[in-house]
């Protein structure tokens, strides 16, 4: 909805902030570590709060919100590389479903470019995981 409302000059405007932060994000990665108690309510509540502007994110731009989505899941989780890209997979594709569904009904879809961009991410989301488990998976949080 924040696409479609907005004019194109505030979108012009924003990206560049939004991919700085991604960029920044990625560069202090390393360096975020969150104490993992499961009684932690302030942190859990966080989480899912940046859990969900990512999305919006997602929705609304999409560019570095996967790295900002596995920089966020790998603050809060123990879980492999592996196991966090598949989850923000998941997530990703969630985001994208609800933006999808809301531009539907909104918003004209130029639909002789989106088949062609719907068939390279179903043929992206196919091989990905694939190639994800033959590739050694570096530890880029370490």
């Amino acid at each position: 909805m924040l696409l479609i409302q907005f004019p194109g000059k505030i979108f012009e405007k924003i990206v560049p902030f939004c991919i700085a932060f991604s960029g920044l994000m990625i560069l202090f990665s390393g360096e975020i570590h969150l104490e993992k108690d499961g009684n932690n309510r302030l942190l859990q509540i966080i989480s899912l709060l940046c859990l969900v502007i990512t999305g919006i994110y997602a929705g609304y731009f999409g560019a570095a919100s996967g790295v900002l989505m596995i920089v966020i899941l790998n603050a809060i989780s123990d879980d492999d590389f592996l196991t966090v890209n598949a989850m923000k997979n998941i997530i990703g594709s969630l985001s994208n479903l609800v933006a999808l569904i809301i531009y539907m009904f909104t918003a004209k879809i130029y639909w002789d470019s989106a088949i062609p961009l719907a068939i390279g991410a179903l043929i992206g989301s196919y091989s990905g995981p694939r190639i994800m488990r033959v590739i050694f998976p570096l530890k880029l949080f370490a």
